[in-house]
């Protein structure tokens, strides 16, 4: 079973292998594209208009359109009438909800969100006369709360929602100039929270919560001012919060679901401009330590049409804090061609592992400001990475035409790319081995340099570099602080067409 699958991923390897190419803002200057895994495990195109995705009109206020409520293999996605509930392993289609029959006034859906389990849904929809966000459980459809938006509604709406994922906790936006700009709902007591800390809080933001509801991450986003990432101790009775000084900018934070990491972009805006190029980067919550960081591009094309092509807009990490997703739209070379992909990478590397087929993926972070692409839709990703469900603002653009939903699997990424054996075998001798340090690999390959990573028995990477190839061979310099013991050697060439497993030992 085992050796199908690696044998399978071998070819996957060879068959997807690229040429060496010069990928513009990241840290390794030079890089390959890294193989395509995944592909589609269903789509979804809808012909009746009651069943579309609500129009967003190019704001990037609206979304996300659709929820996943993992624990219970559903998606809820809006609709210009309500809500469809899917399986999200098939696509079958539960049922629809019609909001107007729920509740009162009702005009479109703006956002859904939902806890793991699907017990709890929260809608934001606009009214007749205002913004409502209604909380009801599921699959009763009982509504629970109803909150209203205090402020004047315009065409920009910037606040956003959560709800945690065991359904307890709750964040709706209350208005912009009421000194109090959120609320934070206790759904077990029925209390409606006004945190002291929330009045400082800006209007555009974000919130993650880790994957216990015990901590809240907040990530704010305002021209010509740095914000800092916090993060709430909700099992504190004062909400006691943790600031991090060193995370200038931090826009649109994502925990972990255990709660060690949070990855966020970290872009500096200014006058309604980029400051910086596009940022994206990790952070270890306990200690406060970026432990992972790239740099990508962003481009004005002019014309009355916002054309910006922005990069490292829609991002992801596992629960376990051992993968990250991030979609690249970037000029990969000096004639303009563009690549627009989704890659993956495994921590702390920052050479990506493994790419979606081109545009699978596209788009933006539901709630990050101003990141409007034509091709730009909302993508969520389940806890191991696995499985992403993608919904094209324009569908034309993606590779499967006339789509509305796309469930992407990427099995192979959490299974087979980097497990105890090597996908093509280990056909090149390594010595001395046992070894007290210095390692040399016989090198057949005509490639220039070879990128190498040591694990410990876990699979935690706890060295990675790259070494050039001179007269046919390699050295790799393992740590001398190293423990003595038994370790996993994996090296690739630039054009990952050779993958190796190597087990070293250290004396």
């Amino acid at each position: 079973m085992l050796n199908s699958k690696l044998s399978a991923l071998a070819r996957l390897l060879v068959y997807h292998a690229l040429a060496i190419v010069f990928l513009q803002g990241l840290i390794s200057a030079q890089v390959t594209l890294p193989p395509i895994i995944g592909d589609s495990m269903w789509t979804k195109p809808f012909g009746a208009y009651a069943d579309k995705c609500p129009d967003p009109g190019g704001s990037p206020g609206f979304g996300p359109m659709s929820a996943l409520a993992e624990d219970a293999g559903l998606l809820f996605r809006a609709t210009t009438t309500g809500l469809m509930v899917l399986k999200a392993d098939n696509g079958e289609i539960i049922e629809r909800i019609d909001l107007n029959a729920l509740v009162k006034n009702y005009r479109s859906t703006l956002r859904v969100y939902c806890d793991r389990g699907a017990t709890k849904v929260l809608v934001w929809y606009g009214g007749t006369d205002s913004l409502r966000n209604v909380l009801f459980s599921y699959p009763s459809k009982q509504i629970l709360k109803v909150f209203t938006y205090e402020d004047p509604v315009d065409s920009w709406y910037y606040n956003h929602c959560a709800v945690s994922p065991d359904g307890r906790w709750i964040i709706v936006p209350k208005g912009w100039n009421k000194g109090q700009r959120y609320i934070l709902y206790d759904a077990i007591r029925d209390t409606l929270l006004f945190p002291e800390q929330f009045k400082q809080l800006l209007s555009w933001s974000s919130w993650s919560f880790d994957g216990k509801a015990q901590q809240l991450a907040y990530g704010q986003f305002n021209y010509d001012t740095t914000s800092t990432l916090t993060i709430f101790d909700l099992t504190s009775p004062d909400l006691r919060t943790r600031i991090y000084p060193n995370t200038a900018n931090f826009i649109d934070p994502k925990f972990s679901a255990d709660g060690r990491y949070v990855i966020a972009t970290s872009t500096k805006w200014s006058g309604g401009q980029l400051a910086s190029l596009p940022q994206l980067s990790v952070l270890e919550s306990t200690t406060g330590k970026i432990i992972w960081q790239i740099s990508g591009r962003s481009e004005w094309w002019g014309g009355n049409q916002d054309k910006t092509r922005h990069d490292l807009v829609n991002y992801a990490i596992s629960g376990d804090g051992r993968y990250v997703y991030a979609y690249r739209n970037d000029t990969i070379d000096r004639a303009g061609n563009v690549i627009d992909d989704g890659f993956f990478y495994r921590l702390p590397d920052v050479i990506p592992i493994a790419r979606a087929v081109p545009r699978t993926t596209a788009g933006r972070a539901p709630d990050y400001t101003h990141a409007v692409s034509w091709r730009s839709g909302y993508t969520s990703f389940n806890a191991d990475l696995s499985r992403a469900y993608v919904e094209p603002n324009h569908r034309d653009f993606m590779p499967y035409p006339s789509c509305d939903i796309v469930a992407m699997q990427f099995d192979d990424l959490i299974t087979g790319m980097f497990g105890n054996e090597s996908a093509t075998g280990s056909s090149h001798i390594i010595y001395p081995n046992p070894t007290t340090g210095s390692l040399t690999l016989d090198w057949t390959n005509s490639h220039e340099t070879v990128y190498w990573q040591l694990l410990d028995t876990s699979g935690s990477i706890l060295f990675y570099a790259s070494s050039p190839v001179m007269n046919g061979k390699v050295q790799i310099e393992i740590p001398q602080s190293l423990a003595i013991g038994r370790y996993s050697l994996l090296v690739r060439d630039a054009t990952a067409r050779t993958v190796e497993h190597h087990v070293v030992i250290k004396n």
